[in-house]
């Protein structure tokens, strides 16, 4: 039964692959939001069958951080992440190599959002300089 789950979240990863090219913007949030879902069933699986504490919990808690955070779902990012690094703390010291990852995955999180903000404050003011000017100064005919 566990085989199956970790065959799943195997698939779940590998759907970012498309026939050996790599899939446009739109494609791959389709992908990345399928990899969530089969990660998703993976670790309710996972959940009935492992300890609270086991390692592989939080591997998938961390995929399913990461695929999340790609689709700037931050929340639920930041969720699966905490949790990951719940399990993380409980199993190994906090100098451990894999709790300095999963917080350094959190900080990517807060990153992420930061820059999100950023994003969306400055996004009306190019939309209004891109109007403005239609054609980039170094395209513009000299006089």
């Amino acid at each position: 039964m566990f085989s199956n789950a970790a065959s799943m979240a195997d698939t779940a990863m590998a759907a970012f692959i498309v026939g050996g090219r790599v899939p446009d913007a739109e494609e791959r949030s389709e992908h990345v939001t399928m990899a969530v879902a089969m990660q998703g069933h993976a670790l309710g699986i996972q959940r009935k069958v492992l300890k609270k504490n086991h390692p592989d919990l939080a591997k998938s808690l961390r995929h399913l951080g990461t695929m999340n955070l790609q689709l700037g779902v931050f929340d639920k990012a930041t969720e699966y992440f905490t949790e990951a690094l719940k399990i993380a703390s409980a199993i190994f010291q906090p100098g451990h190599p894999r709790v300095q990852e999963v917080l350094a995955q959190l900080n990517s999180v807060k990153d992420a959002q930061r820059a999100y903000k950023d994003a969306k404050r400055k996004l009306p003011k190019i939309m209004k300089d891109k109007a403005e000017r239609k054609v980039p100064v170094w395209l513009r005919p000299q006089v």
